[in-house]
This record gives C-alpha cells, structure tokens and sequence, in this order.
C-alpha cells in the first residue's frame, strides 16, 4: 500500500498576485483611493466656494453701507468750513483761558477793572478845577493825576472830596506838585501821584 501525504508543499497551488483577481483586487484598491482623494477635493472646493461667498457677500454689504454713510456724510465744502470754524473758536477759548490765568486773584491788583475811580473822579466837580491828565497803573496801584486851577486852594479841597470815595480809600499821595502855568494863562498847574517821582 502506497500513501500520499497531501500536505506536502509541493502538492499546493500557488497564488500569485499578477493572476487577474489580484490585478483585480490593487485596480479596486487604487480605484477606492482614487475615490476617496475626489470626495475630499469635491468637499474642499465646496467649502472654499461656500467661504468665497459669504467674503463677496460681506463685501458687497460694506460698500453698500459706504455708499449710504457717503450720501449722509455733509458736502465737503462744509466740513472744511467746519474745520476753520472750530480752529478760530479753538484760539478765542485759549486767549479767553490765558485772560482767565491772568485774572485770576493774586495775578494782578485790581480784577474789578478802574471804572470805580473814573466814576469817583467824575464825581468831584470843584469851579475853576479841571484835569488834564489821567494815568492808572500797576494794576491800579499807581495813579497819578495831572491838572491845572485857578485858585491854588482848591487842590487840598480835591483831595479832601477824594478821600471821601470808598475806590479812594487807603490810597495815598506821595507827590505833589504846584506851579505856575507855563502857558502863561493865569492858572496854577498841579500833579499828584501815588509814588514820589524818584521811584
């Protein structure tokens, strides 16, 4: 009795991969691949498309809105107006800010202006009296009154009416000064001021 062992390699088939089931098989492998690689284009460029849109779409909403902010917007002839007009203001408010600085207490004598003494001075009418000269300054500090008479008695009576005047309170005159008129009329020419005339 002879016996056959069947599982001997040499008994079995052999497979290769370049029979046409396997050609079959790498062709659907590379096909599905394929496939695959496309869809994913397809989706990409889909995705792309869909963002381009919405870009176009937004852009499209921004000009129109510029055009709308444009047509509201004033001509341009106006806003240059404007511009020059806010300038000017812009330089009153600094020279009205820098006056403010300048009156503020403590900056100069007199903030309440030298109104009180022209009205203290109109006041005093004495016949025969009349002033020529007025001069106020050092922020009202130094004043200095220049005049002529024809009756030299007169002087020490505008002094006296003077002193009765609350904007002539405390001021004191350290000069004083009588002559005769150097025009020749009959008349008698005065000055008096706040500081002597050496300082």
């Amino acid at each position: 009795m002879q016996q056959v062992n069947l599982f001997q390699t040499s008994f079995h088939r052999e497979r290769s991969w370049l029979s046409s089931s396997g050609i079959l098989m790498a062709t659907g492998a590379f096909a599905a691949v394929l496939l695959l690689l496309l869809g994913q284009s397809v989706v990409s460029t889909w995705l792309k498309q869909r963002e381009v849109a919405s870009l176009t779409a937004q852009k499209s909403e921004q000009v129109t809105r510029l055009k709308e902010l444009k047509s509201q917007a004033a001509d341009p002839g106006e806003g240059q107006v404007l511009e020059s007009e806010i300038e000017r203001l812009g330089h009153v408010l600094r020279a009205r800010e820098r006056l403010a600085e300048v009156l503020s207490p403590g900056m100069v004598g007199n903030t309440e202006g030298f109104s009180p003494l022209m009205v203290a001075l109109a006041r005093q009418r004495i016949n025969g009296v009349w002033l020529r000269e007025i001069k106020i300054a050092d922020g009202g500090h130094y004043l200095s009154l220049i005049g002529s008479t024809l009756n030299s008695a007169a002087v020490p009576d505008l002094l006296e009416m003077l002193s009765e005047e609350p904007s002539f309170a405390g001021r004191e005159f350290h000069d004083f000064r009588l002559e005769q008129s150097k025009s020749g009329a009959p008349a008698v020419d005065f000055s008096l001021s706040t500081q002597r005339a050496d300082s």
